[in-house]
């Protein structure tokens, strides 16, 4: 796919732009790139309708099952919630984080961690090279060793 396709049919973040050297040498070298984000549709899902609805959705035979990572996935920890607030610039004493958006974010964050974790067990049994992307995390290509 090129890249007017891909912007014209997606919504990329609007700081795509920084991610296209990465995307660029990747396809140069002919790496592949991880899309290891959940449709936002789910992260949506989790936080206004709750975690369960999620699973109701997987079991529904709608095709979302394989969009998501293992259900039911790990929620936040106190310790992650913490942190998270302070990311938020939410300071402690004028409110919490909202347990929904603590849910979204933990269905984010394991999304991207399954997707990680499929690629690199497939390119282990390859011994191929990978390349990971994601709004919040970049590695550089790197040579995977067993």
């Amino acid at each position: 796919m090129d890249l007017e396709t891909f912007l014209g049919d997606s919504r990329p973040p609007s700081n795509h732009s920084d991610y296209q050297p990465l995307i660029d040498y990747c396809k140069a070298n002919s790496l592949p790139v991880v899309a290891a984000n959940c449709p936002r549709r789910y992260s949506r899902m989790a936080s206004r309708q709750g975690r369960q609805r999620l699973q109701e959705c997987a079991g529904s035979g709608s095709g979302c099952g394989p969009l998501l990572p293992p259900l039911p996935y790990a929620g936040a920890s106190e310790e992650y919630g913490r942190a998270f607030a302070e990311v938020m610039g939410i300071v402690r004493g004028q409110g919490e984080v909202p347990r929904s958006m603590l849910d979204a974010q933990s269905l984010w964050d394991a999304a991207m961690a399954h997707s990680i974790h499929k690629v690199c067990s497939r390119d282990l049994l390859n011994r191929s090279r990978i390349s990971i992307d994601s709004h919040r995390a970049l590695c550089r290509p790197c040579t995977v060793t067993t």
